[in-house]
């Protein structure tokens, strides 16, 4: 590698609707985090709890939705407003391990064709989606199922 080499900085989009019950928990976690060039963004679909301020309080920039729209449409937000190279989102009552940013922007860096990193932790399963060469649609066209291990050591 070259004296040159910069990890990417990853953008963390949470979206929130009234979840100042586990907000502080998600927050803790992720700037507990061991990798450390990341923007933390909490999307507020018109919460009408805590949750903008506990996001603030523990560093966060928050975005606020003009409407109650549902998640979806608060990551899109997120997303519009990233500066980052890679984007992450999570919900606000998941709480990450603390080498998960980091595993995931090594993965990007390793794969550079890679589309997406995602998975449902309960399931205790994550996927990879690389894009290969385009298919005629345009879609991605390649899937692998991470091990069972690779899920439990951090993702």
């Amino acid at each position: 590698m070259s004296s040159h080499f910069t990890m990417p900085k990853v953008t963390v989009v949470i979206p929130v609707y009234n979840g100042e019950k586990f907000l502080p928990g998600c927050l803790a976690a992720l700037t507990a985090s061991t990798y450390r060039h990341y923007e933390l963004l909490v999307v507020d679909d018109c919460s009408n709890d805590e949750s903008a301020t506990i996001s603030r309080e523990r560093g966060a920039v928050v975005l606020k939705m003009p409407r109650q729209s549902g998640p979806g449409a608060a990551r899109n937000l997120g997303a519009q407003k990233a500066r980052g190279e890679i984007l992450f989102f999570v919900d606000a009552d998941v709480v990450v391990k603390p080498n998960t940013l980091a595993r995931v922007a090594t993965i990007y860096l390793e794969q550079p064709t890679l589309a997406a990193v995602f998975g449902a932790p309960s399931r205790r399963s994550w996927m990879r989606v690389s894009l290969q060469t385009p298919s005629p649609r345009g879609s991605i066209s390649q899937e692998t199922r991470l091990s069972a291990s690779a899920a439990n050591s951090g993702l």
